[in-house]
């Protein structure tokens, strides 16, 4: 048997990476030598391959599924080949992909292709082109946000194999919060600008404990919906992201998108607009609106 381990970091939050591999179907799209990967049910996959010229055939099992932590599974007759795959946040919009295969060669020539190093080679050009197949799309082809223990669904909860998570975000989700506490709005475009990533990444870290404050924040991006469901896992506490995919928000409240420059809006508990300005993002940006918010909040 062999044990190949290889790795790869990605330019897309843990999400979107984790989300694609759960599309199994979608695996010869990227990887070498893979013909079909048939999904039968939750757990049950059967894979056609062409391993050192011959084709193969096996049926594995989903043993072990985590969303946004990790996947493992084993054959369950045919060609022995187990996998992990785990999914790590390097920063808000980067995640290493980890891939471990046990990996039992059947026959002379697969043998002899594995002692020269093919098939680690192979499982390495895999990692690259899937890092070029999700930073190119941006978005999975689908999603399953089921948990699987044991071989076991124990978590069936998430969107369904194939289905792509619906937004929360919307001008719906904001008349409910109007009203009743005051907000903030931070118009950001275009989202996918190294400054707006900047941005996300402060909320992120430093504005976790909005959530004990009695202030909402959220991030408004001119953006589609599933732009802002990615971007959604940049960030903590009670700081959120909204899509205006037409404008609609801005134009409501009076703000502009400007690159690289948020522009804010305050809103009361009243639901009238109390203040608008413009800042850059960074850790200034960052301090500015927690000494807006605690005066806001001592009032």
């Amino acid at each position: 048997m062999s044990v190949i381990h290889a790795s790869i970091e990605v330019d897309v939050p843990v999400r979107v990476a984790y989300d694609q591999w759960t599309q199994f179907e979608e695996f010869p799209r990227f990887m070498e030598g893979i013909d079909e990967v048939r999904q039968d049910d939750d757990t049950t996959l059967h894979w056609v391959a062409r391993i050192a010229g011959v084709q193969r055939e096996w049926d594995a099992r989903v043993t072990e599924q985590i969303p946004d932590q990790l996947v493992a599974w084993t054959s369950v007759d045919g060609v022995r080949n187990d996998g992990l795959v785990t999914f790590d946040a390097v920063a808000a919009r980067r995640t290493e992909v980890t891939l471990r295969l046990d990996v039992e060669p059947d026959g002379v020539l697969e043998t002899v292709a594995d002692t020269l190093g093919v098939i680690e080679s192979r499982v390495v050009g895999d990692l690259g082109r899937f890092k070029e197949f999700i930073e190119d799309r941006r978005r999975p082809t689908g999603a399953w946000r089921g948990e699987v223990d044991g071989g076991d669904v124990v978590d069936p909860a998430g969107d369904g194999p194939g289905e792509v998570p619906a937004s929360t975000g919307g001008v719906v989700d904001l008349d409910r919060v109007i009203g009743n506490i005051p907000v903030l709005l931070v118009f950001v475009e275009p989202l996918i600008a190294p400054e707006v990533d900047q941005l996300v990444e402060e909320l992120g870290l430093h504005l976790a404990d909005f959530g004990r404050q009695r202030v909402q924040l959220l991030v408004v991006a001119n953006v589609d919906e599933w732009g802002a469901e990615m971007a959604a896992d940049s960030v903590a506490g009670n700081v959120r992201i909204l899509a205006d995919r037409d404008g609609s928000l801005a134009e409501r409240y009076g703000a502009q998108y400007r690159t690289g420059a948020p522009t804010t809006v305050l809103i009361g508990a009243g639901g009238e607009v109390a203040a608008i300005w413009v800042d850059r993002p960074g850790p200034g940006f960052v301090q500015d609106l927690q000494l807006r918010v605690s005066s806001l909040s001592a009032t």
